[in-house]
């Protein structure tokens, strides 16, 4: 039975909450064509699809939304909603390259902000900061933190807000040389989380390495790779190009030529796959990088150091083979760590399972790209390509991965009906590991690769359920994509 607008409206915005893009772009873009003689839900719809647009770095789509939602609700910005799509829409034009205008824009809302509530009114303030952080506008930032600060009476809106505040007054206090009042400011952060907190650890260990405590670097660069395992999204990327960053800057602190080089390599790709082109030309000419001094490295952490450089760099190899792969890598990683948590995996298993989401093709970057193209063109190149399992392995030997991680990379191609590669395994002996990981690849090579909207992607994983992929992991996939299932939302 076709679901009305009203229902799809709802399941658009359960989704968008639960952090299931893809099906709430699906649901939104329906309501949206649906309800054309409804302004308020042709708005709402528009304003949460400009927003997952913007969360994908879609910026220029993303401002297309706002603004196609700011006509249909036709109203000045005295209108609560109009102001907030307004406000959004001239962050994604500065996110995406129209930096004067947007802060021109967003002065021009300064009447209508002071209309609004107190936690709106923060909410402006702390955007307004943002922008003008990401323009190295600082002191100009510090004051519209201050305001926000100052705005927050209440502590539901401190519990609310309170991280994202304090960690951008230390990050601002950084650049401003005020180290130790910067420090302060994202140990304060740090109480306002429960999670990995890793924008915050990251400028700590940044400000311990300015202030010359490398003890204290160490600690924080260690908790922050150690977190970043467990929080390698679509949405870090950002703070893991930033955490590469950091990590340079120690290497070179050590002399530690090579590792830094190869630290800054990644960091520069991983912003250059998010359109961060401001990041990226800063550190080709930072001149800070060029030195080499010589320090006393502590050699377990250097070689901690260094072999996560050489997991994000295998991760990365892996991208060039095509521009699709890193966003099909983190929808995959998504659902895979989604259908783990409903299963109740521990916090071990769990981390095993994302670096199989993220390493099981590395064997492909060993093979002629043709062949990865278009296995099947023949014989020989179908027997080729069904090896990169075992390619992988090889190539991640000096990783000394667990061997959960070795064995789920291995299966990572078998199927329940033993018609896999390259063992043709039965599914009681492939790897658990392996089978969800069939499930979250199926689905995210329907959505993100061919393109194919949700509900049909959905379809045609379940018609290879107890076939090519297990029926139990099917069921799993299947359910979270029903209205009230209980799971906590990814990406907030």
């Amino acid at each position: 039975m076709e679901l009305t607008r009203e229902q799809l409206w709802q399941q658009g915005q359960l989704w968008y909450r639960q952090g299931w893009m893809d099906a709430a772009r699906e649901a939104l873009e329906t309501t949206f064509n649906r309800c054309s003689e409804i302004p308020l839900m042709r708005a709402q719809a528009a304003d949460l699809l400009g927003r997952i647009a913007v969360r994908e770095n879609r910026f220029t789509t993303g401002s297309n939304w706002f603004r196609w939602g700011l006509k249909a609700l036709d109203t000045e910005a005295d209108n609560a909603l109009a102001f907030a799509m307004q406000v959004r829409l001239y962050m994604a034009m500065a996110a995406d390259g129209h930096v004067d205008r947007a802060i021109r824009s967003m002065q021009q809302l300064e009447p209508y902000a002071a209309m609004r509530t107190a936690r709106q009114q923060a909410i402006f303030h702390m955007n307004f900061a943002v922008m003008y952080m990401q323009n190295e506008f600082y002191p100009q930032a510090l004051a519209r933190l201050t305001k926000t600060e100052s705005l927050l009476f209440f502590q539901e809106d401190m519990a609310d807000l309170g991280y994202a505040l304090h960690t951008n007054l230390g990050v601002v206090l950084i650049e401003l040389s005020q180290w130790s009042q910067a420090q302060d400011q994202l140990r304060k952060a740090l109480t306002f989380t429960t999670g990995h907190s890793i924008h915050a650890i990251n400028e700590l260990t940044r400000v311990a390495h300015l202030t010359g405590d490398d003890d204290l670097a160490y600690q924080f660069a260690t908790q922050a790779m150690h977190g970043m395992w467990g929080t390698l999204m679509t949405f870090e990327k950002s703070e893991l190009a930033h955490l590469c960053e950091i990590l340079a800057r120690l290497a070179n602190h050590w002399g530690a030529a090579s590792l830094k080089s190869q630290l800054l390599d990644t960091s520069q790709t991983l912003y250059g796959q998010l359109g961060m082109w401001r990041q990226w030309r800063r550190l080709q000419v930072d001149t800070d990088l060029t030195s080499q001094q010589k320090g006393v490295p502590m050699t377990p952490f250097v070689t901690e150091v260094a072999r996560f450089a050489q997991l994000l760099q295998a991760m990365l190899a892996q991208d060039i083979l095509d521009p699709k792969f890193p966003p099909l890598a983190d929808v995959r990683t998504q659902i895979a760590q989604a259908l783990a948590e409903q299963a109740q995996w521990n916090p071990e298993s769990r981390e095993h399972l994302n670096l199989v989401c993220r390493l099981a093709d590395y064997g492909l970057t060993a093979i002629d790209y043709e062949v990865v193209k278009n296995p099947h063109q023949s014989s020989a190149a179908w027997a080729r390509y069904q090896q990169h399992p075992t390619l992988s392995i090889r190539l991640l030997q000096s990783l000394h991965l667990p061997l959960a991680v070795i064995n789920g990379i291995m299966d990572h191609h078998e199927q329940p009906n033993s018609n896999g590669f390259p063992e043709g395994k039965s599914e009681a002996r492939i790897s658990e590991i392996a089978l969800v990981f069939a499930v979250a690849h199926a689905y995210a090579w329907q959505v993100i690769y061919l393109g194919i909207k949700h509900t049909q992607a959905l379809d045609e994983v379940q018609n290879q359920a107890g076939i090519a992929l297990a029926q139990a992991w099917v069921e799993r996939l299947v359910s979270l994509f029903r209205p009230g299932t209980a799971m906590r939302p990814l990406n907030p």
